[in-house]
């Protein structure tokens, strides 16, 4: 039984903001069991990283750092000298992604959705029957079941790989050489009208982003070669961002983060400020205290306000007892925030921000009618979330027994 439920999030349309859609269909994976093909995917790429880290005393040589790439309006990223060579081809035609109906594509670091804590792959729904395509050349490391889904795993060399997920149906084997463009299999549908084409691209030279085991999870649209990305970039700004600054509500798309590749770690750069995604420091349960608050305060192009997404880990995307999604205010000189649910409802905070250790950490409390005058035992501890995969660091932290 498939583990993936599609729901409206529309936490801003909800509350009637301007300018910024409602994030329709969206894919909550809350529920999904750990993926641990893709911490295994190319086990020689590990080795050749492993022999260049050896001869770099333990780190690689990193001469500059991805960043927002002006060259394409900030739209997509830069990839650092020390990350892989390997460029990509965008294997579906506009049509396929844009010309359906609940067709979609979101941006890499997305905090939506059953993945508040940002994602480390993207989200693309095809019209219904365009099959899942190779983003590149490559070897077919791994062709595995993962509950429902089959995962596929590619080696594109020169130490990038990049896993399918979502398929219902795989037409390759292990060992198998594959070309851009070609056929990986049929994508999972989840509604009558679309396939998927979700993807996770991992560059096993770098360590700057969410750790996959062998190396870190990319975007993989600042991989695409120059005109590819040009293309795609193109897409992006007649689809979602030129309609959102006309004005219009545009499914599928977040105006809060409305970049192909985003940052899912977003306090750092934002030190001083609770923008960022919290996990709790106590036992993960299916119920209060929330498990995971993500906070962002946005000011881009398309949507200047504060949003905050609120998740249970074992909730699957289902609603939940307490959930605080919506927008909030926060007065940093007096340690308060006031949060106004999707629902209307209204809570009054106090918060204390430590920011003295490697991780930074969240006291929060809040309430309804007033703010509490001082933190009491209803206060609840959150720590940032950092580059480790979420289920995987709340077993670390004990909130969870296993990822």
């Amino acid at each position: 039984m498939s583990k993936k439920v599609l729901i409206p999030i529309a936490i801003i349309a909800l509350l009637g903001i301007a300018g910024i859609a409602s994030y329709g269909n969206i894919k909550s994976k809350l529920n999904k069991p750990r993926d641990n093909s893709q911490e295994n995917v190319q086990n020689s790429a590990q080795a050749d990283v492993q022999t260049a880290k050896n001869a770099n005393s333990g780190t690689l040589p990193c001469g500059t750092q991805a960043r927002p790439d002006p060259m394409f309006d900030n739209i997509v990223w830069t990839v650092p000298d020390c990350g892989s060579p390997t460029r990509l081809a965008f294997p579906y035609t506009e049509d396929e992604v844009f010309g359906g109906t609940n067709t979609y594509m979101v941006g890499y670091g997305l905090a939506a959705g059953g993945h508040i804590e940002g994602l480390d792959h993207v989200w693309i729904e095809l019209k219904k029957g365009t099959p899942a395509r190779s983003w590149g050349d490559g070897t077919i490391t791994s062709v595995a079941l993962s509950g429902d889904e089959y995962h596929i795993s590619v080696d594109y060399g020169h130490n990038l790989s990049g896993i399918h997920m979502e398929i219902d149906q795989p037409v390759v084997k292990v060992g198998e050489v594959v070309k851009i463009g070609d056929t990986i299999g049929t994508g999972k549908s989840f509604q009558p009208t679309i396939s998927s084409g979700e993807f996770t691209l991992v560059d096993s030279l770098r360590d700057d982003g969410i750790d996959k085991g062998n190396g870190t999870s990319v975007s993989p649209y600042d991989y695409l070669k120059t005109s590819d990305k040009e293309k795609v970039v193109a897409w992006w700004k007649k689809h979602y961002l030129e309609p959102t600054q006309d004005g219009q509500v545009i499914p599928a798309f977040n105006a809060y983060q409305p970049y192909l590749t985003n940052t899912p770690l977003l306090h750092s750069g934002n030190e001083g400020k609770i923008t960022g995604t919290w996990l709790l420091t106590t036992k993960w349960e299916l119920r209060p205290p929330i498990d995971i608050i993500t906070f962002i305060e946005a000011s881009t192009p398309y949507y200047t306000g504060n949003i905050v997404l609120s998740a249970e880990d074992e909730s699957g995307g289902d609603k939940f007892s307490g959930d605080i999604s919506g927008t909030f205010e926060v007065d940093y000189p007096n340690h308060r925030l006031k949060i106004t649910t999707k629902e209307n409802n209204v809570y009054y905070g106090i918060f204390e921000l430590d920011e003295t250790s490697d991780r930074a950490r969240l006291k929060l409390e809040y309430q309804a009618d007033s703010y509490p005058t001082a933190f009491s035992d209803k206060a609840v501890n959150y720590i940032e979330r950092t580059g480790v995969e979420r289920r995987g660091d709340a077993v670390q932290l004990g909130a969870r027994e296993t990822s």
